[in-house]
């Protein structure tokens, strides 16, 4: 968590310093045009050409702040692509079963191991109610409700 935090003010400190030196740049550009082409504009002229240094800068600092808010996006989804991996690695390389439940107590997750131990394959558990007691004798704290018909209990006494 400290670390999100750390990385989340990284994140708003960079985007916040790079957007004023943006704007720095930008109207610093504007000075020196000015200057350099027009020295002698009546104050309507200069008004418009004020106006179009702020709708410029505008334009730059979004593109460039979609740019960058993109590029970290693209960075987290990676991080999030190689977190998964990880994880289902050390799931299939435990020895021991590893069957994990969602809140319908469908299972959600179900390892090699369980497949050895329980001898069903991944495909046939996965999204199914699954009973952790021999014999079928779940009783209802242990049962979810569940609409007849679009549910399969598996029994957990071996084949």
């Amino acid at each position: 968590m400290v670390s999100g935090n750390r990385e989340q003010r990284w994140f708003w400190g960079t985007l916040v310093l790079s957007s004023v030196s943006i704007i720095a740049l930008v109207f610093a550009f504007w000075e020196l045009v000015e200057n350099h082409y027009f020295r002698d504009l009546n104050y309507v002229s200069l008004h418009y050409l004020y106006i179009s240094r702020g709708v410029a800068s505008s334009l730059l600092l979004a593109a460039w702040a979609a740019w960058f808010v993109l590029r970290q996006r693209r960075h987290a989804e990676a991080e999030l692509r190689r977190s998964h991996a990880r994880y289902h690695g050390l799931l299939e390389a435990s020895p021991g079963a590893v069957v994990l439940f969602d809140r319908s107590f469908r299972v959600a997750e179900w390892n090699a191991a369980a497949e050895r131990l329980y001898r069903f394959e991944r495909a046939q558990v996965v999204g199914q109610t699954f009973r952790t007691r021999p014999g079928g004798g779940a009783d209802s704290a242990h049962r979810p409700a569940a609409t007849p018909g679009r549910t399969r209990c598996v029994d957990a006494a071996r084949r």
